[in-house]
């Protein structure tokens, strides 16, 4: 697969599907540190399966699973995909690749200790990721749940506030997830009720967003590089 003459982009899109921005993997001053499949693809001028092969060995090492690896991957192609129609490449380096045996089986998440919650929302956050990561925590709800919220999903009976996630046109991983989750004091006083989505990521076709996890995770890698810590721990 040849390259563009930006040979920089195919790179980006090769560590951005890590999650991260830019100089969260690849720091311009610190040239050792970078993941061995960059060194490789930098002294070279194209790509092949066997640059992606050892990209899903550096996975390995990160101590990602098997179906997350497949995952990372799967992004990529969509890339590598949109590259060639645009005539950027001849053809993807993901099609036929063989991931069985790559990585370890179902990932166990971890949860955060109480000081790295404290060192988390400590930092400088944006009010919208603040808002949100404090909506994960205190709430146990899904990324995408929270993600998605409406203000008309934020109701007041009585004393007790909860987020209705009944609501039929609403975007949830099963028929089990519909259900009404309260609201605690401590977020209830960052809530200030308004109109349409409380969150204004942006959607892609699927009606979800991506964009949201990523900008949280940055927070979370400021802290920690444990792979078993999450947005969803």
């Amino acid at each position: 697969m040849r390259c563009s003459s930006d040979k920089e982009t195919v790179l980006y899109c090769l560590l951005i599907n890590s999650k991260y921005r830019l100089n969260r993997l690849w720091p311009c001053d610190e040239v050792n540190r970078r993941p061995k499949i960059v060194r490789s693809i930098q002294a070279q001028e194209y790509i092949r399966k066997i640059h992606l092969y050892d990209y899903a060995d550096w996975l390995v090492e990160q101590g990602f699973a098997n179906n997350t690896i497949k995952g990372r991957m799967s992004r990529l192609s969509k890339v590598f995909l949109q590259a060639e129609k645009k005539g950027h490449i001849d053809h993807s380096p993901t099609v036929g690749l063989n991931l069985r045996g790559y990585g370890g089986g179902v990932e166990h998440w971890k949860p955060f200790t109480k000081p790295q919650l404290t060192q988390i929302f400590a930092q400088d956050i944006p009010s919208r990721e603040y808002l949100l990561m404090a909506t994960l925590i205190t709430t146990g709800m899904r990324l995408d749940e929270a993600a998605l919220l409406e203000w008309q999903d934020y109701k007041v009976e009585g004393d007790i506030a909860y987020f209705d996630l009944t609501r039929a046109d609403m975007k949830i991983k099963t028929l089990g997830s519909r259900r009404k989750v309260p609201v605690v004091p401590v977020l209830r006083k960052m809530l200030r009720p308004s109109d349409g989505r409380i969150f204004d990521y942006k959607l892609n076709a699927q009606g979800k967003t991506s964009s949201a996890s990523i900008l949280c995770m940055e927070y979370i890698r400021n802290i920690t590089e444990d792979p078993h810590l999450v947005n969803h721990s």
